[in-house]
């Protein structure tokens, strides 16, 4: 009967040890698994964030280029006010002796279909 006790033993030790074995490499698989999914959340924000970047400097790229189109269209104006009040040749000479327009140019005078409705229009009356 020893024998047959010790070779139960054996099993039972043996069973244990496997068990414990099986139990470590789940544990090992459970582990690699949430360090994977660690590696992607990472990755997917270092993505959001470089999308995040790349979206700011395009706004930054815009607001600078349309900084760039009004400067632009001051000077224009600027040299067309110079060439307004100078006249074409001397409107260069204008830059010198007036670099910034001081004054607003005349205001275009109405297009004769507006000048027509105005015309047409009948007072306003205010009844309190």
């Amino acid at each position: 009967m020893e024998g047959g006790s010790e070779g139960w033993r054996e099993e039972v030790r043996d069973g244990g040890r496997e068990e414990w074995r099986e139990e470590v490499r789940e544990e090992e698989e459970e582990e690699e698994e949430e360090e994977e999914e660690e590696e992607e959340e990472e990755e997917e924000e270092e993505e959001e964030e470089e999308e995040e970047e790349e979206e700011e400097e395009e706004e930054e790229a815009h607001i600078t280029f349309s900084r760039l189109g009004l400067q632009k269209f001051s000077r224009l104006n600027n040299q067309m006010w110079r060439e307004d009040h100078f006249g074409p040749f001397w409107g260069h000479f204008g830059a010198i002796l007036c670099p910034y327009r001081t004054d607003p140019p005349d205001p275009s005078p109405l297009p004769p279909a507006v000048v027509d409705l105005v015309s047409d229009a009948e007072p306003l009356t205010y009844e309190g």
